[in-house]
């Protein structure tokens, strides 16, 4: 494997590499906001509480909106496998609603999007008192130069997400489930 990690780094609640909002947040009335980078209900942080240092802290204290964390752009392989993983916690209601999910923005030369980057790839549900590791597989497309990671939280809580790494596989990516 060759490893590339996505930093997460604490100082003043700044979060390197990494850029955030939230989408359909509802304000005290009740009304939708839209696109925003501020909320009353959500809240993006760094906590130095990680599993290994610093991580991620995404705070939902309702369950109106979508938050969603994103990383700069990182070069890839094209028609290359990875394996994407991360440690997670979650301090919520044992609920399917309370989750961390992770999607994937990927990129061409020109910065075009290659396939759907809203479809959900993996998530943890529920509640997770200590850190639980959760990896995923991903193989981009023969026209890949970069890919965002996306990390969103649902419900309500705190949820925490450390140590993201994103390796190259020689392994094939299983497309047949059996079960």
């Amino acid at each position: 494997f060759d490893a590339q990690n996505v930093e997460v780094k604490g100082k003043n609640e700044a979060l390197s590499g990494w850029q955030y909002y939230f989408d359909n947040d509802r304000d005290a009335d009740g009304k939708e906001r839209g696109m925003m980078y501020e909320s009353e209900n959500l809240h993006v942080l760094a906590t130095t509480e990680g599993r290994t240092g610093n991580a991620l802290h995404m705070k939902r204290e309702k369950a109106d909106g979508e938050l969603v964390m994103y990383s700069y752009a990182f070069d890839v392989t094209p028609d290359q496998n990875y394996v994407i993983g991360a440690f997670v916690k979650s301090i919520c209601a044992q609920t399917a609603e309370n989750k961390v999910y992770f999607k994937i923005k990927e990129q061409d030369a020109r910065g075009n999007i290659v396939g759907d980057e809203f479809a959900v790839l993996h998530s943890v549900d529920g509640r997770r008192d200590d850190w639980t590791e959760t990896t995923f597989s991903y193989k981009t497309s023969v026209s890949a130069e970069t890919l965002i990671l996306k990390i969103c939280a649902e419900g309500v809580g705190d949820f925490y997400v450390d140590d993201i790494t994103v390796k190259s596989s020689n392994a094939a990516i299983n497309t047949v489930k059996f079960g």
